[in-house]
């Protein structure tokens, strides 16, 4: 009887663990979505930057977003298109993604 008990113990166990394992095999990878809902309209003074990301339009994101960092470490999304944003990088050009 002790036996039985056992064995059942260890089919259920056995049964959850494959139910685990599936379900980790069949989760979708992470879905990158847009990055910016909002973004700042007043200009960032040049000497408070310390970086500037322009991520390009994808499958997920069908916007071109820019994330500047400051050096207090704080990340804000620009309007690309704004005005002071183009005059602060008036030689940048986007590159068509390498495959």
């Amino acid at each position: 009887m002790r036996g039985q008990f056992l064995a059942v113990i260890f089919l259920v166990a056995l049964q959850f663990w494959i139910q685990d394992v599936a379900g980790a095999i069949e989760k979708p990878p992470p879905v990158r979505k847009c990055l910016c809902y909002r973004t700042r309209l007043e200009p960032i003074p040049k000497s408070a930057i310390t970086k500037i990301v322009l991520m390009p339009p994808g499958d997920k994101c069908p916007k071109l977003e820019a994330i500047i960092t400051t050096k207090k470490k704080h990340m804000i999304c620009v309007d690309p298109e704004a005005k002071w944003f183009k005059n602060l990088l008036p030689n940048i050009k986007l590159l068509p993604k390498q495959k």
